[in-house]
């Protein structure tokens, strides 16, 4: 189980905005305290893969795997019976998401209304108890189950991966507009956006203020995402040929600039007053490994080049035992424009296979 990573960012009506992600059992964003398990295999030619699934799963990878598999994507789930008045919010993050999901090929998901539950629950403790986390205390208001395994089970979901991501706005009970607040929040920061991207098949949803949970702290709101799949209906899987980005040809709306994640992509750098702009996400079939040789980002509309800094796998990343071989990412080192549109190029290899993929994006008006 993964602990609290924390992402401050400025949100859209200037509120103190706080993220957290948690992840385990296949997939989704990991923690600062304490550092999730890191399994190491040195192979033959020396060189060292790791892995927070399991031993086997690190060895593997000095391997690679070479077999085909066909894509497992779900391109099709039921409507969300999430109430058009009183769940609004739940309703616009759900549908944002498996929107960015489908658009790109990750697979779309579930509503769960078990997950939904669990969600919910763990929102108004951490309202209740003026927290952000991801271990409840028992004893506490509100206490529905100390780890997110235990409140899965709580609610009656029988999960063999989960994973759970928030976010928290203080300072105003007002819920409008942060369930899509929530979501582009996560997908621009490379530690968290890989919950939201990961191969999980249901979600559940919960936005809530200090108001709907009786808390007697200031006012804020809570946004909470749960993830997780079953034996029943097991991780989605994309081709072991294919090669996915976040954002990908055609994505629009997306925040512009990062002004801070824990832990940081650049431990050095104070994001707060020096930001990074939206990182692009690739990803290919889990048990794979991904080597990312280069990149480039130009402004569409005159062609001039966005500096990015080294793009980043599980062999050269500073923060060890976040990302799995089959993740990575490219980082612009400016802070992008709003509303504007840009050309990526990244080469690359899959396992053994080399490949290049270029595409263009657009930033929204409004940075979450």
């Amino acid at each position: 189980m993964k602990t609290t990573p924390l992402l401050s960012i400025a949100s859209a009506v200037a509120l103190t905005t706080l993220l957290a992600a948690c992840g385990g059992g296949g997939g989704g964003s990991s923690s600062t305290t304490p550092t999730p398990t890191l399994y190491t295999a040195t192979c033959a030619n020396g060189t060292t893969r790791s892995s927070t699934v399991s031993q086997s799963d690190a060895a593997a990878q000095c391997f690679g795997d070479t077999n085909v598999y066909a894509s497992t994507i779900v391109t099709s789930v039921p409507a969300d019976t999430y109430n058009a008045v009183t769940q609004a919010e739940e309703k616009a993050a759900f549908n944002l998401l498996n929107q960015e999901r489908s658009s790109c090929g990750f697979g779309k998901l579930a509503q769960n209304t078990l997950l939904d539950t669990a969600a919910q629950g763990h929102a108004d403790w951490l309202l209740k108890n003026n927290y952000v986390g991801h271990f409840q205390v028992a004893g506490t208001p509100g206490f529905t189950g100390v780890s997110l395994a235990d409140r899965f089970i709580a609610a009656g979901y029988s999960g063999i991966g989960n994973s759970e991501v928030s976010t928290n706005y203080a300072g105003s009970n007002s819920k409008t507009g942060k369930g899509i607040a929530g979501i582009r929040g996560l997908l621009e920061a490379p530690y968290h956006s890989i919950a939201l991207l990961s191969g999980f098949r249901d979600i559940g949803a919960s936005i809530r203020n200090a108001s709907d949970a009786a808390s007697s702290y200031s006012p804020s709101v809570t946004t909470e995402f749960t993830l997780g799949y079953t034996a029943s209906s097991p991780y989605q899987a994309i081709a072991s040929s294919d090669i996915l980005t976040y954002p990908c040809q055609g994505t629009t709306g997306t925040g512009y600039r990062l002004t801070g994640e824990e832990p940081s992509p650049i431990p050095s750098r104070n994001l707060a007053t020096s930001p990074v702009g939206h990182p692009i996400i690739v990803m290919i079939r889990k048990g794979r490994v991904l080597t990312l040789t280069s990149a480039t980002m130009t402004k569409v509309s005159t062609g001039a080049a966005i500096p990015l800094r080294t793009p980043v796998t599980l062999a050269n990343d500073v923060n060890q035992g976040y990302y799995e071989a089959n993740f990575g990412y490219v980082l612009p080192d400016v802070a992008l424009e709003p509303s504007t549109q840009y050309q990526v190029t990244i080469n690359g290899s899959n396992g053994a296979t080399a490949f290049t993929r270029t595409f263009t994006f657009t930033t929204g008006s409004v940075n979450y």
